[in-house]
C-alpha cells in the first residue's frame, strides 16, 4: 500500500517537475508539416505586422475574420496591430494603460518581447485552413531570457479535420518575463523587476475570454509569472487547446506533445531544448538596471 501512495505521489509531482521544453510544433524556418517554410521577418521593439491574409474565414467569439495581425509582443489580433508592450489581465475593453484602443486578441504569450536584438518571427498562411504565428527564442526587452511559443489557427479544411475555430497554442523554452509598468504607465515608465505574462483569449468586449486557470497555470486574468513555466512546459499538457463551446465562449484543454499529428512527412521533434543558463540568470539584475533609463526613454 505504501509503495502504490509512494508511486502516485510521484506521477502527481512529475506533472510539476520542470521538464524541458519540447521543440515547437512547426518549425519555423525549415518547413512545416508539407514542407513550404514559413514567412520569415524582423520588427522593431514594440512594432506589428500586418493586416496578414489568413486565407481562409476565422471565426473569434461570433465574429469571422480574414485577416491578422503579428505583434512583436507576443499576440496575434484581429481588426488592428497592437504595440504597446505592457500587458494586462483578461477580459479588458476600451483604452489600455497607454490610451490605445484594445481589439480582439490571442495571446500566447503577451509580455515585453525586442525582436530587434534577436530570434525569429514567422508565419505560415500558405496550408488550407491553417495560420501558424511563431516567436522563436526572442529575447525580453532589456534581458537576456528568450522565450519560444506559437499560436495556430484552424478553419474549415484543415487536413487534420480539426474543429473550425480552434486556437492551439504550443511552448519551447521559456526562459522569462519582461518588466513591468509602473505608477507612470502613460508616461513609458517602466520598472526592471520581473513582472508577469498573459495568456489567453480576448474578446474586447470586456466580457469574453479564456485563458489556462482550469489547470492551475496562472491567475483567473491569464496573467502568469516564471513560476508558472514548469507547467506550460511539461510535455505530457502542452500545447493546450482553445475550442469555441458553441455559446460564445471556449472550452479548454490539453493535448500531450506525442499525441499531436504526423502527417506529410512532419515528425514531432522530440529533443529536449537546453534549460537557460545560469550565467544569463545571474546577468538579469545587471541588464535591467543598465537599460532602466533606456527603456524609460523608449517607451515615452
Amino acid at each position: 500500500m505504501l509503495g502504490r501512495k509512494v508511486l502516485a505521489t510521484m506521477l502527481a509531482m512529475s506533472l510539476l517537475l520542470p521538464l524541458s521544453a519540447q521543440a515547437l510544433w512547426f518549425n519555423p524556418t525549415a518547413g512545416n508539416i508539407f514542407g513550404a517554410p514559413g514567412a520569415v521577418f524582423t520588427l522593431s521593439d514594440d512594432d506589428h505586422f500586418g493586416p496578414i491574409n489568413m486565407g481562409m474565414a476565422f471565426p473569434f467569439f461570433g465574429t469571422n475574420h480574414t485577416q491578422i495581425y503579428f505583434n512583436s509582443n507576443g499576440s496575434l489580433t484581429f481588426t488592428a496591430g497592437r504595440d504597446s508592450w505592457d500587458n494586462y489581465a483578461f477580459p479588458r475593453s476600451g483604452p489600455d494603460q497607454f490610451g490605445d484602443t484594445i481589439v480582439p486578441t490571442i495571446a500566447p504569450l503577451f509580455d515585453d518581447h525586442d525582436n530587434s536584438q534577436g530570434g525569429t518571427l514567422s508565419f505560415i498562411n500558405t496550408i488550407p485552413g491553417i495560420f501558424v504565428g511563431t516567436w522563436s527564442d526572442v529575447p525580453l526587452f532589456g534581458r537576456d531570457e528568450t522565450n519560444a511559443f506559437q499560436a495556430v489557427l484552424f478553419g474549415a479544411g484543415n487536413p487534420f479535420n480539426w474543429p473550425v475555430g480552434r486556437i492551439l497554442v504550443n511552448y519551447g523554452d521559456l526562459q522569462g518575463t519582461g518588466g513591468t509598468c509602473d505608477n507612470d504607465c502613460d508616461g513609458g515608465g517602466w520598472e526592471d523587476s520581473i513582472g508577469t505574462a498573459t495568456i489567453g483569449l480576448n474578446a474586447g468586449d470586456g466580457v469574453g475570454f479564456a485563458t489556462l486557470f482550469g489547470f492551475g497555470i496562472g491567475d483567473a486574468g491569464g496573467l502568469i509569472t516564471p513560476a508558472d513555466f514548469p507547467m506550460l512546459e511539461n510535455p505530457t499538457l502542452d500545447p493546450f487547446l482553445f475550442d469555441p463551446d458553441g455559446n460564445g465562449g471556449y472550452i479548454v484543454t490539453a493535448m500531450p506533445y506525442s499525441n499531436l499529428p504526423t502527417l506529410g512527412g512532419f515528425t514531432n521533434n522530440n529533443n529536449n531544448i537546453p534549460e537557460p543558463p545560469v550565467l544569463a540568470l545571474m546577468a538579469f539584475g545587471m541588464i535591467g538596471l543598465a537599460l532602466r533609463h533606456r527603456r524609460s526613454t523608449l517607451k515615452k
